[in-house]
């Protein structure tokens, strides 16, 4: 259907006052409607856009998966023994640190250097 926009003049000394006032109203909600479209026009192009650049990642992990698959890698095991022995004044200073803290309860099981 066409679209009608109306401009009145409202000086003009022939016109009807009712008139000019149901003519700007149409105008009015005409524009009301258009602007409605193009509100929900925009939404469904977002949310569509939004769904493609969604699947285009989802398809751009899946190829970076299929050409390079994550490496497994080997567990660790326990590290080789070069942790230096800890002199028996030190390990007392420790374990009296911990049994402070701890108001007896607690114990040490291993001491490691970080």
């Amino acid at each position: 259907s066409k679209r009608h926009f109306f401009c009145v003049n409202s000086q003009s000394k022939s016109a009807n006052p009712h008139l000019i006032k149901e003519r700007n109203k149409i105008a009015v909600m005409e524009n009301i409607g258009i602007a409605l479209q193009l509100m929900v026009v925009g939404m469904i192009t977002v949310f569509i856009i939004l769904i493609v650049v969604i699947q285009l990642g989802k398809l751009l992990i899946w190829t970076v998966n299929k050409i390079a698959p994550e490496e497994v890698v080997a567990p660790k095991g326990k590290p080789t023994s070069t942790v230096t022995k800890i002199d028996a004044q030190t390990l007392s200073i420790i374990q009296a640190a911990i049994t402070k803290l701890t108001n007896g309860k607690g114990s040490i099981k291993n001491i490691e250097r970080i």
